[in-house]
């Protein structure tokens, strides 16, 4: 049985909430506590990266043979850091808008969230990109753009919660468009 993915992404706040209280109470220095928080940081990101996977191939797996453009197994490609961060998530973001769109089109669907999907996954995208661009780019000349390190942080932080706040209203998106194709997915599994 189907499990609509983006539902469990709330009780893993509550085990985050819970981790950082006894982190709190716990630790004994702050380095501990700083590590202990980024690595329950970065294992609750990864989960939900993998569980936004397989919202996607939810979607390619509900959508018929001749309206694919992309296998359903090339999703998982973006598990690779070069391959998320680079054009590949651009290439994947397009193609399975457009066989959605496709979809909609052939069974006679007509929904905003169709139309809505491409922006939304370019704009998740392209906020992703930012950072690795100006890595790049600062890598190779010698002139910092921003001026300093602080100013350069800071835009990053505001670049990554601009992009996970994107990355969130897609996988929302990604997962009603899994709900229209197939009324028959589960979510309180």
């Amino acid at each position: 049985m189907k499990v609509k993915y983006f539902n469990i992404v709330f009780s893993q706040l509550a085990v985050v909430l819970i981790s950082f209280v006894l982190i709190v109470i716990f630790a004994q220095n702050r380095n501990v506590f700083l590590i202990a928080l980024l690595f329950i940081f970065q294992l609750l990101i990864v989960e939900w990266f993998v569980l936004y996977l397989f919202s996607l191939m939810d979607v390619m797996e509900n959508i018929s043979d001749s309206n694919k453009l992309i296998s359903s197994k090339k999703i998982w490609f973006l598990l690779a850091p070069i391959f998320s961060t680079v054009f590949f998530h651009f290439y994947i973001t397009f193609k399975i808008c457009l066989s959605v769109k496709k979809e909609f089109i052939s069974k006679g669907l007509k929904n905003q969230i169709s139309r809505s999907l491409l922006p939304l996954g370019i704009l998740m995208c392209v906020t992703n990109l930012f950072p690795t661009v100006y890595l790049i780019y600062n890598s190779f000349t010698d002139t910092n753009v921003f001026g300093n390190l602080v100013t350069f942080v800071v835009i990053n932080i505001l670049l990554g919660l601009l992009n996970f706040i994107f990355w969130f209203l897609y996988w929302n998106q990604i997962s009603n468009v899994a709900l229209i194709l197939n009324p028959g997915i589960d979510d309180h599994n």
